[in-house]
């Protein structure tokens, strides 16, 4: 079995993980579409999420989606298994499942992946949980210096579903450190408020830009509003490399997380589906170099 494939168009590759590749085996993040890197004209624009291995970290890399759907792990007693849309049937602990949680056992999900040259399609059908059961369709398509991922989403079970999916870009402008000389455009936000103990970054016309090479830091911006171009887009000042990322829906919330190595603007997708009702979205990355 692969444990990843590539797709790439032009000038631009994407190394994509299998969905039970030995290289991410946890429960956080969606196993389908899982892109850890992105190389455009040579350079590398995925990161891994933490570079010290002193410190916590989920594996993420690159671009990694999540889906939380929290009632459908309250939906079954202690010690039986809940649907966990993205990973699989996961046994519910006594704790509550956290990011940095002990992992819980679980079983992965059945899907298919069809890998042509330029695109990958992963087809996932799941049995019924508590009433709980969906089939979903992530494709992801290269393009020379872009790359797009169209989501379809159904609702298979015999109760609504409810849902949020955000996607971890966990990227940096080829090996450059997060500084001041950074700038992350904000289109999709509609009101720039800091947490100045948390955030690490100053506002500016249109974005924020950062105080300097931060530790880790974290910014939740929750009044938000559908761009007619790329909901961010981050720049360098002294660099023509950039990456931005346009979505077709309006997000609920657009967060920012961070260390001096790697940027994540995280823009949020609210999901809500009677029973036989589906769902389409799409996001669209763009790489400048």
């Amino acid at each position: 079995m692969n444990s990843r494939y590539t797709i790439s168009a032009g000038e631009l590759t994407a190394e994509i993980l299998a969905p039970e590749s030995p290289e991410y085996g946890r429960t956080r993040f969606n196993h389908s579409a899982f892109v850890p890197d992105v190389i455009y004209k040579g350079v590398h624009f995925g990161r891994p999420e933490m570079l010290d291995p002193e410190k916590p970290t989920t594996k993420g890399a690159g671009l990694c989606c999540e889906i939380q759907c929290p009632d459908a792990e309250t939906s079954v007693p202690v010690g039986e298994e809940y649907l966990k849309p993205g990973v699989g049937y996961v046994t519910r602990t006594e704790n509550p499942w956290r990011i940095y949680g002990p992992e819980p056992p679980y079983r992965p999900l059945e899907t298919v992946v069809t890998a042509q040259r330029d695109r990958i399609l992963f087809v996932t059908e799941t049995d019924m949980m508590a009433g709980y059961a969906y089939r979903e369709c992530r494709r992801l398509l290269a393009e020379d210096g872009r790359l797009t991922l169209s989501v379809h989403f159904e609702n298979q079970g015999e109760k609504p579903i409810a849902f949020t999916e955000y996607c971890h870009n966990f990227i940096s402008l080829g090996d450059l450190q997060t500084s001041p000389k950074h700038h992350l455009a904000l289109p999709c936000v509609s009101e720039l408020i800091l947490d100045p103990e948390r955030s690490h970054m100053r506002a500016e016309e249109g974005g924020v830009s950062w105080l300097g090479v931060p530790g880790v830091f974290f910014n939740v911006f929750q009044s938000t509003r559908r761009a007619e171009g790329p909901a961010w887009r981050l720049t360098h000042e002294e660099s023509p490399l950039a990456v931005s990322e346009t979505v077709d829906f309006e997000p609920v919330k657009l967060t920012v997380w961070g260390l001096e190595h790697v940027v994540s603007p995280e823009v949020f997708n609210s999901v809500r589906l009677e029973p036989g009702e589906s769902a389409d979205w799409m996001r669209v990355w763009r790489f400048e170099a």
